[in-house]
């Protein structure tokens, strides 16, 4: 699987807001409210902008992030109002391409064999309720899957995989790749991760985190002026 992405200039992307429009522009200062932890700060510490290949998507996920902060979504949004942006890349975008990893097992494998080492006593899977962890723990595991398969013996194959999706056991199976995914640019992680691509030529990563693909950019400096509409009754 190719993990480098060129995305060519004159592609659209969507992005959504529930808490307010986009101000002047691309706001990379911006912290929505509802991505705020008590403990560890705004989840987008970095100013990441998030955006999918599907005006559908955007919407969608936007109605199921009312349906599930209803209550504190109305402190600030009373109409619980959705502002849909469109905006277009104006040259081509490098892109590390996470979309095709079938799930966290071959995603971090995936990472180690580009080089990029995000197992690290510094880099967490985050967790509001049990603690949370550095990846460091499974980094025998992960260089173990990354040997060429004649290489590998059958249970410890097993064993490590258990060791790994273990890691993800507060969440579904469905849920665990695309978790796994937003959290390389959670918190802290934010800007390690944006340091490691950035070094290896990459302004960003894409991952399949619903039923369309999401474009992590780390900069706004090759989309368009975005353009907003609000939508309400969603």
């Amino acid at each position: 699987m190719s993990t480098s992405k060129n995305i060519k200039k004159g592609m659209k992307l969507y992005r959504y807001d529930v808490v307010e429009p986009p101000k002047d522009g691309w706001n990379t200062s911006f912290k929505s409210p509802i991505y705020i932890w008590d403990y560890e700060g705004p989840k987008n510490e970095i100013g990441a902008f998030f955006l999918f290949d599907s005006e559908k998507e955007a919407l969608d996920v936007a109605k199921n992030v009312i349906v599930q902060r209803n209550d504190f979504l109305k402190s600030f949004n009373p109409q619980l109002s959705v502002w849909l942006t469109e905006t277009t890349t104006t040259e081509d975008i490098q892109m590390l391409d996470l979309a095709g990893c079938k799930d966290v097992v071959d995603m971090y494998v995936t990472l180690w064999n580009e080089n990029i080492n995000v197992f690290r006593t510094d880099f967490y899977k985050f967790d509001k309720v049990f603690g949370s962890k550095p990846l460091s723990i499974l980094l025998e595991d992960i260089k173990y899957m990354a040997l060429e398969d004649g290489k590998k013996e059958k249970n410890k194959v097993s064993t490590c995989k258990c060791n790994i999706e273990n890691f993800y056991n507060t969440y579904e199976d469905k849920e665990k790749l695309p978790y796994a995914c937003q959290e390389l640019t959670d918190f802290s992680n934010g800007e390690i991760f944006k340091e490691l691509l950035e070094k290896k030529g990459y302004e960003g990563y894409i991952f399949r985190e619903t039923n369309a693909n999401t474009f992590c950019l780390f900069h706004p400096n090759k989309l368009s002026k975005p353009q907003t509409i609000i939508i309400s009754n969603i």
